[in-house]
Formats: C-alpha cells, sequence, structure tokens
C-alpha cells in the first residue's frame, strides 16, 4: 500500500503563521516556503507574482500586542488563501477605542478565508472604526476587491456601516459558509452591500446581529445605482434592527434558496 505524506513544516514556539502557494484546488501547500510572524506573511503574499495564490496557514492567535500593522492589507492584484486554522485575529478595539480604520482586514484584491480546523472556531473580532462615511468594523471589502468565506467566523466587530462584513462600490463578497455573528453598526450590522456591490450567499450563517437598519443584510443605492443581493442558501436568522430586522433592501434583492426567519425589526420598513 502506497500512502501519502501530508505536507509537514517544523517551526518554533511562537511563530505565527506559515506560508507558501496553493495547490490549483486551494488546498495546503505540500511544501511551505516560510514561517515566522504575520507581517512577514502578508510581505509574502503581496509580493508574490500575479498568476500564484499564496496560502497563509495562522499558527497562533493575532492580537494588537504581537502585531501592529493594521489593518491587514491584501493588496489589489493578488490573490491570498488566509486559514485561520482554528486561531483568531483580535484587533482589540473596543466601544471606548476606536479607530478612523478600524476594520481588521482590507481586500483589495482576492481574499479566501476558511479554518481548516476540526473546530473551525477561529475569528475575526475586535475592529471598531468610529467615522460616519463607509466605516467598517470586521472585513472591509474595497472597490472591485473579492472577498470569499468558506468557514471560519466573523464576529464582535462594530462600525457605522457594516459591522461584520463591507462590500464596497464593484465589490463581491460570496459566503459559502462560516458564521458572521453578534456584530454592531449603524447599518448592515452584518453585511453592508454598497451601491454596485455584490452579495452572493450561497451557505453559512448571519445571526445575532444588531443595528438601526438591516440587522442582517443591508442593500443600499444611490440611484440610479444599487446594491445587489443574490440568495442562493444559508441562513439570516435572530438579528435585530428598528428597520429590517433580517434584511434592509434598498436594492436589488433575488432570493431562490436558505431562509430568513426570526429577525426582530421595530419599525418593519424595507424588510422584516
Amino acid at each position: 500500500m502506497v500512502m501519502a505524506l501530508l505536507p509537514t513544516v517544523v517551526f518554533a514556539e511562537g511563530e505565527q503563521a506559515q506560508w507558501g502557494i496553493a495547490g490549483d484546488d486551494g488546498s495546503a501547500p505540500m511544501t511551505w516556503e516560510g514561517n515566522g510572524d504575520l507581517a512577514a506573511a502578508m510581505n509574502y503574499a503581496n509580493g508574490l507574482d500575479e498568476g500564484n495564490i499564496a496560502y497563509i496557514q495562522l499558527l497562533g492567535d493575532i492580537n494588537k500586542d504581537n502585531h501592529t500593522t493594521w489593518p491587514l492589507n491584501f493588496n489589489s492584484g493578488k490573490t491570498t488563501i488566509l486559514d485561520l486554522n482554528g486561531k483568531n485575529i483580535d484587533r482589540g478595539l473596543t466601544s471606548s477605542v476606536a479607530s478612523i480604520s478600524g476594520h481588521v482586514i482590507a481586500v483589495g484584491g482576492d481574499l479566501t478565508l476558511k479554518d481548516s480546523s476540526s473546530s473551525a472556531n477561529g475569528k475575526i473580532t475586535g475592529g471598531n472604526t468610529n467615522t460616519t462615511y463607509y466605516s467598517c468594523g470586521g472585513v472591509y471589502v474595497e472597490e472591485n476587491g473579492k472577498f470569499t468565506m468558506l468557514s471560519g467566523n466573523i464576529t464582535g466587530n462594530k462600525g457605522q456601516t457594516g459591522g461584520g462584513v463591507f462590500v464596497g462600490s464593484n465589490g463581491n463578497f460570496e459566503m459559502q459558509g462560516g458564521n458572521i455573528t453578534d456584530n454592531l453598526a449603524s447599518a448592515g450590522a452584518g453585511v453592508y452591500v454598497n451601491n454596485i456591490g455584490i452579495l452572493t450567499m450561497k451557505g453559512g450563517n448571519i445571526t445575532g446581529n444588531t443595528a438601526v437598519n438591516g440587522g442582517g443584510v443591508y442593500i443600499g443605492w444611490s440611484n440610479p445605482k444599487f446594491g445587489l443581493f443574490n440568495m442562493q442558501g444559508g441562513s439570516i436568522a435572530d438579528n435585530v434592527a428598528k428597520n429590517g430586522g433580517g434584511v434592509y433592501n434598498g436594492g436589488d434583492l433575488t432570493i431562490t434558496g436558505g431562509s430568513i426567519t426570526r429577525n426582530k425589526s421595530e419599525m418593519n420598513i424595507r424588510g422584516g
């Protein structure tokens, strides 16, 4: 019997990440090219030649005490898979300590978030932005950026527009799995979709988020430009807002699958 060997790497205690080139199917590298702190992993991903997919796997928790450059910027023209591996990325901004650019991750290129651990309990957390114009707490998908969520958690973040995820103009967010939970915002506590932004939900859960408008999802507009939300699967449940507990629809909403249940809306304007 011939048995395939899994890729292995020897790393020192306290190292934050390992990295290499992903397989064609998005799998972990057969050979890791480096290991060390997250800053080195980010430099590797943002410096990789176009056409290659960087794979970063966390080896330890990331926080404001062991990482100083925030937000984590994934640059335009670069494709990266970020594997939480059961670890947390915690920016550590509380309600009393916010920042103008207080989000945890900024996506200018193509980023896929996953958690390969058996628990899949790794999380993006601790973001808090205090500006009033397009401010996000968790993951900010910039203009023309692409963000895919396969697994993991985006939780405990706060922003004015998009507690968990903000999708900018011509940005694209595809949610296939994972959880966006317990985030706060004025609009779109789970996800805020800006005009010409696109949200496609195929799986996962958007639950337990709280906003003034759009507890789960806020679909924005600036006439004649509208945000687009195509819901094919997954669950939007137990979110709370004054208007649109589950989905606040000011744009273009298509539902062909999934469920929107048990959300609470005080005014029941533009969605329940």
